[in-house]
């Protein structure tokens, strides 16, 4: 270790000697933050970055999953990109402008991140937050998601770290949070388009959203957040006590077989919440 870092050393000094003068740090934008009627809006500005991305966090998260509803938040999610704009889903839509709209389910909320240049990224949140007013969700609509989340699930188990990480997070996690993200095949089965509008109507509330956003941040972008969020119901959202398993001193090992090439290790450990001024480091 001594030999490698006096190496770098030498090749700093090295690169002094060459440039004549210290290489410049790198420099982060320093992140702003914007509060509007309950919702946090956090920016980091970079004026000449040719892309721009927005994350939107609904409460939506496996832990507001009912007993019995394992898969409703991705069923939920799925079903509100595929909400038609003038005859195009939502994802399409979008696409067709030169972005895209992805979607993630954790333990505690749905995101969906939108990446785009930045003069059109406003536009995009437009459309989605007429999504948000007007999901249309069908039985339908429900079916094809359900046959193409019970696609994915069959890849995510051939696939070591996807089980790995779920696996972790059943060891970690107490009750609904726990729960696979995608749900299961058997549970999917039983969910259908009442099912995903009660959760929407539910979870996807201004109290429980918040956005962030990296690159070029226009104004316009900012004025589209706050759009969206005046656009969504109001009421206060139920606390859900995030019920997580200690963890021993001697941490436990689980271990799973699967025909890879070779061993893979996924190795967890309890991070901060997003919203604590921890979560960074």
């Amino acid at each position: 270790m001594r030999i490698i870092r006096s190496l770098g050393a030498l090749l700093a000094a090295a690169g002094m000697l060459l440039s004549g003068a210290p290489a410049t740090a790198l420099q982060f934008p320093k992140a702003s933050s914007t509060a509007f009627d309950g919702t946090t809006f956090l920016a980091e500005n970079e004026a000449d970055a040719r892309l721009a991305g927005v994350q939107l966090f609904f409460a939506a998260g496996l832990d507001r999953q009912a007993a019995g509803q394992s898969g409703i938040a991705a069923l939920t999610a799925d079903s509100l990109e595929r909400t038609p704009l003038d005859g195009v889903p939502l994802r399409d839509a979008i696409a067709a402008l030169g972005g895209t709209l992805q979607y993630t389910v954790d333990a505690r909320e749905t995101r969906f991140y939108i990446e785009a240049r930045p003069a059109d990224l406003a536009v995009m949140i437009a459309l989605f937050a007429r999504a948000l007013g007007s999901p249309q969700i069908s039985e339908a609509t429900v079916g094809a998601v359900r046959d193409e989340l019970n696609a994915r699930i069959a890849e995510l188990g051939k696939d070591p770290i996807a089980v790995g990480v779920e696996m972790f997070r059943r060891s970690y996690y107490g009750a609904a949070a726990g729960s696979p993200a995608l749900g299961t095949q058997t549970s999917l089965a039983a969910l259908g388009a009442a099912d995903v509008t009660k959760f929407f109507a539910a979870n996807y509330r201004r109290s429980g959203f918040r956005a962030s956003a990296v690159g070029r941040v226009t104004p316009e972008v900012t004025e589209a957040i706050r759009t969206l969020a005046a656009g969504l119901g109001a009421g206060t959202m139920a606390v859900v006590s995030q019920k997580v398993k200690a963890i021993p001193a001697n941490s436990p090992r689980i271990v799973a077989r699967r025909d890879v090439g070779a061993p893979i290790v996924v190795i967890g450990f309890a991070a901060p919440q997003p919203a604590s001024r921890d979560f960074g480091a």
